[in-house]
């Protein structure tokens, strides 16, 4: 295994620990149920059954990592803003994660309604092992960075 370059070693460890599974796993849901997700066959990230023909990105999970971390380790969700059609800006803020991926990953323009992502996102990142993602404790679900992780 080679050195890790710091910019990219969350997608490495994500990556490293899917093809130790023979490319396929499944994340862990605040719900209870699993989802399945695997190695895309572009390796550009990892594809899940949930939203097909969507690619989470390999350097998506770096910068959700480093935004989060830059936030105090802790970051807000908004997914269930998302999904109850919230617009991007209005009501989803830039600083939760559903926020941040539309408006600095995937360039959606202020005031769009927002497909929800950071189940999928965040499910992986704890599959892997690098945050846990808690309940709502009254302002929606969130995810911490683990300490191991705090510093990337």
């Amino acid at each position: 295994m080679g050195v890790f370059k710091k910019e990219h070693r969350i997608s490495n460890i994500i990556k490293d620990k899917l093809k130790a599974c023979g490319g396929k796993a499944l994340m862990p849901t605040l719900r209870g149920s699993n989802i399945a997700f695997w190695l895309s066959a572009t390796d550009m990230g990892v594809e899940i059954d949930k939203l097909p023909n969507y690619i989470l990105e390999w350097e998506h999970f770096d910068e959700i990592i480093k935004k989060a971390n830059a936030l105090g380790g802790k970051m807000y969700r908004g997914d269930a803003l998302a999904q109850s059609g919230g617009k991007l800006g209005e009501d989803i803020p830039y600083n939760c994660m559903e926020g941040f991926i539309a408006s600095e990953l995937l360039f959606t323009e202020d005031g769009a309604s927002i497909t929800r992502r950071s189940t999928y996102y965040s499910g992986v990142l704890a599959w892997a092992g690098i945050i846990t993602i808690h309940r709502s404790q009254g302002k929606g679900s969130f995810i911490t960075v683990n300490a191991k992780y705090r510093n990337m």
